[in-house]
């Protein structure tokens, strides 16, 4: 019953999301035949502002052209990992234009055992005060619906801890990985400083 109010929720929000550009949503579901689905949803607008910005207006000519802009932007501006696995992967994405747009694919890899989530969508990232709503109507899966934004950097990062999904708390792992460039940037500099200073003084 409760996945039939979010999805009954989100349906009923197309309507003005397709009226407004900064609005989208991102929908993980499973079909009847067992394959699992994701579903981003935005205006036209949204999609165009997006694919003009990365690859200019006259990358395109044709709306076959512009569906792989699309699919090749959305390759690379979302990301969807569970338990920590980079096994995930979206197949066979499709773009279906209109008024409301719609970018579905398939993803292949799901485990049986869900403990942990990661999920970014910056598929809208440079539209004005974009904001995305979040829902995941599978079984395994935390039955809530997220608000993803320029404050959470368009992100899901959750864990289940004690049996309730809760946010994911950074390994210092985690933060050396994500941050490793910045480091070694600062890193680098620092060791030179400290082994020319070091050498001086035994001279």
């Amino acid at each position: 019953m409760r996945n039939i109010i979010l999805i009954l929720s989100v349906l009923m929000g197309m309507n003005s999301y397709a009226h407004q550009s900064n609005l989208s949503t991102v929908v993980f579901s499973q079909t009847n035949d067992g394959k699992y689905v994701l579903q981003i949803t935005s205006s036209l607008a949204a999609f165009e502002g997006e694919i003009d910005l990365q690859y200019t207006k006259d990358a395109y000519k044709t709306p076959e052209e512009f569906k792989k802009l699309v699919v090749a932007h959305f390759l690379e501006n979302f990301t969807f990992n569970i338990n920590g696995d980079d096994a995930l992967q979206l197949m066979h994405p499709i773009v279906i234009l209109g008024h409301e747009t719609k970018l579905v694919a398939e993803v292949v890899g799901i485990p049986k055992e869900v403990h942990s989530l990661y999920l970014q969508s910056q598929m809208f990232q440079n539209v004005h005060h974009n904001k995305s709503s979040a829902i995941m109507i599978v079984d395994g899966f935390p039955k809530k619906q997220y608000l993803l934004n320029k404050e959470n950097k368009h992100t899901i990062d959750l864990e289940i801890v004690n049996g309730t999904w809760e946010a994911a708390v950074e390994k210092p792992s985690d933060f050396i990985r994500k941050n490793l460039p910045y480091i070694l940037l600062l890193g680098i500099p620092l060791a030179y400083f400290i082994v020319t200073f070091t050498v001086r003084r035994l001279q």
